[in-house]
């Protein structure tokens, strides 16, 4: 439940800084969670550009052996794909 801001107010805003924070690690949840704000407009305006950016980005990584993560970055080369 804390993904989706369970107990507290969600801010998006602050949602997105602390994911771009955490994508300096190379964190592939965030970069995912990154690559959804900018396309919905979450925190930010809407930016495909900046979408597509992380979305590449994403989309680099090696797999990971923990399946959801490389399920994160599978799905990023998938989209990539269709656009």
């Amino acid at each position: 439940m804390m993904a989706y801001g369970g107990g507290v107010l969600q801010d998006f805003k602050k949602a997105l800084s602390f994911a771009l924070k955490c994508v300096e690690n190379g964190n592939e949840t965030c970069m995912f969670n990154v690559i959804n704000c900018y396309k919905e407009g979450k925190g930010t305006d809407k930016d495909l550009d900046k979408m597509l950016e992380w979305a590449i980005r994403l989309g680099k990584l090696l797999n990971q052996e923990i399946l959801q993560k490389s399920g994160y970055i599978t799905s990023s080369r998938l989209n990539l794909a269709y656009m």
